[in-house]
């Protein structure tokens, strides 16, 4: 019997694709923050739902809190105001939706248990360095260094 070699489900990281100035705003959004496990998903190709995912986890309530508000105000240079937040009241999944990107601020115990990473393994993830990107600059998947977050 002829056994195959087992495949990675996830898609290597799109070289060419630009990454919206907007989603390096919120990483350094939730980051400003010290959110912890920040992690960018890129679903173009994969769902219509949304481009990109950013993901990140909070300590504590107030914690979650502050991140959210981060995350809300992050656009406002941008005329953009998100469309949906769901979850604010539990502080423990927080899904601040701006339609192209999702943020989801988990507490550690949701992030296990919902593992969007898991759902999603065949989304590329986005490194993001730990300076921002300068206004107007177009950031490429695959072409950033290694996404560590020395902040958490």
């Amino acid at each position: 019997m002829i056994q195959k070699k087992a495949r990675s489900r996830r898609k290597p990281a799109r070289d060419a694709a630009p990454v919206p100035e907007t989603v390096g705003v919120l990483v350094e959004a939730v980051r400003s923050k010290k959110a912890s496990n920040v992690v960018v998903m890129d679903l173009r190709g994969l769902t219509d739902v949304a481009d990109f995912f950013v993901l990140c986890t909070a300590d504590v309530d107030v914690h979650a809190r502050a991140i959210l508000d981060a995350v809300r105000e992050a656009l406002g240079p941008f005329g953009r105001d998100p469309w949906h937040v769901e979850g604010e009241e539990s502080l423990n999944w927080v899904l601040v939706d701006f339609v192209d990107t999702v943020v989801h601020i988990f507490r550690e115990d949701a992030r296990q248990f919902y593992g969007l990473e898991e759902m999603w393994a065949d989304a590329p993830r986005v490194p993001f360095p730990d300076v921002p990107p300068r206004v107007g600059e177009t950031l490429h998947a695959g072409s950033l260094p290694p996404a560590d977050n020395p902040r958490s």
